[in-house]
Parts: structure tokens; sequence; C-alpha cells
């Protein structure tokens, strides 16, 4: 896989600016999905992300050259990172909220409204059949729940002990 940073200097050495051009191949998930919305495996990433973040990097593009296809953005290696192994509690509720809250941003940017209405149309029907979908999920989620507990009671689900701190 290639991978460029590319400097450019507005006024002067001080002023840099880095371009990341990182070479983009078909996802993993690809044999699976339909046929492609967008052709160019760059494209795609670059609609993915303006379509999970509510501000993208301006620069975020896509190139093609010596046939393979790139997406373009500004190189930022000013990110943070989360130890998720030793994650938990409070710190551990606020990522799943932000994950939840980006994966449904995500949705509903990318979401087609005439579609969906298609699809679902309006009133009792769909209220309904949503109301239905979740009890059972609910039911589902409970009863998944108890043979859990059941298996850590009985021995077959094994729980390590968290090392004092």
């Amino acid at each position: 896989m290639r991978d460029y940073v590319v400097l450019f200097e507005g006024n002067g050495p001080r002023d840099p600016m880095f371009l990341q051009i990182k070479q983009e191949v078909k996802s993993a998930y690809a044999p699976y999905l339909p046929e492609q919305v967008h052709k160019h495996e760059g494209r795609r990433v670059a609609e993915g992300q303006r379509a999970l973040q509510a501000v993208s990097d301006l620069l975020l593009g896509w190139t093609s050259f010596d046939a393979h296809e790139y997406l373009v953005r500004q190189f930022n290696d000013h990110k943070g990172h989360i130890d998720l192994e030793t994650l938990e509690g409070d710190g551990l509720e606020s990522l799943a909220l932000v994950a939840s809250e980006l994966v449904a941003r995500g949705h509903a940017r990318a979401g087609d409204a005439s579609a969906i209405y298609g699809y679902c149309g309006s009133g009792a029907k769909m209220a309904k059949a949503i109301r239905n979908f979740a009890g059972q999920y609910a039911d589902q989620t409970e009863s998944e729940y108890a043979k859990f507990i059941g298996g850590i009671k009985s021995g077959k689900i094994k729980v390590a002990e968290k090392p004092a701190a």
C-alpha cells in the first residue's frame, strides 16, 4: 500500500501544512454488499468520513495516479488515544455515548429521507412495527443476559478478578 506525506510551506518554513495521500483498496465488506455507490475507493472513504464527521477536513478528497486510487486529507498526527484495556465506569459510558452518536449521525446524514419514507410510509402501522421490534429485542436481551449470569454462577463462564488498584 502506498502512503505519502507531502509538505507545503505557506508563509515560510514556520507555516507548514502536510497532506496525506493514502492508497485505498476495496473494503473487506465489498463482496457481501450490493454494488458500490462510489466506484473510486478514495471517494468511498472520503464520502464515508463526511457522513460521519460533523465537520470534516476542508482538504478531504480523492485522486488517482499510476492506476491506483487515493484518499487525500490534511495530515494531523496530534490525535489522542484511549486505552481500552483500562476504560471503565463513567469513561466507558462516555465513549459508548460518543460512539453511538457518531454512528447515528452517519446514518442520519447518509440516509435518503425519501427512500426511507418509501419503505416505511407513515402512520400507526410503522409505529406498531417499531414498537413490536423494540419489545422483542428487549425480551431477547433480557433472556441472553439471564443465560450469561447463569453461566457465571454455574462456573461455565469464568470471570477474572479485577486486580486491586
